[in-house]
């Protein structure tokens, strides 16, 4: 009983070893064909490049908008802040008196 049981063991491993030997000649024959050729990687460089050289300008655009955008949120910022100094030194905006643009001169 014990020379069945082993005879069959001996059998799945010998299967399992077999069936190991033939997945790695199967790996070492994939390996062997796993790389690019040169041409391969320039066209892809090349396509690479064409598509960064047509999306740079759009990005830039992009970034000087936002860029002109944070500068005027700022200017307003800080003229909002003078306007509400202003206030609190003479008053609301609406009892505020302008000289007409034509009396205005400069004195040095």
């Amino acid at each position: 009983m014990y020379s069945i049981l082993l005879i069959i063991v001996y059998n799945e491993v010998y299967k399992s070893y077999k069936i190991g030997l033939q997945t790695s000649a199967q790996k070492s024959k994939f390996h062997e064909c796993n790389a690019f050729t040169l041409a391969e990687v320039l066209i892809t460089l090349g396509i690479i490049g064409i598509v960064a050289a047509m999306t740079m300008p759009a990005l830039i655009g992009k970034w000087q908008k936002l860029v002109t955008v944070n500068k005027l949120k700022d200017a307003y910022a800080i003229i909002a802040q003078g306007v509400k100094r202003a206030e609190v030194d003479y008053g609301p905006v609406k009892e505020w008196t302008f000289k007409d643009k034509d009396d205005f001169t400069i004195t040095s």
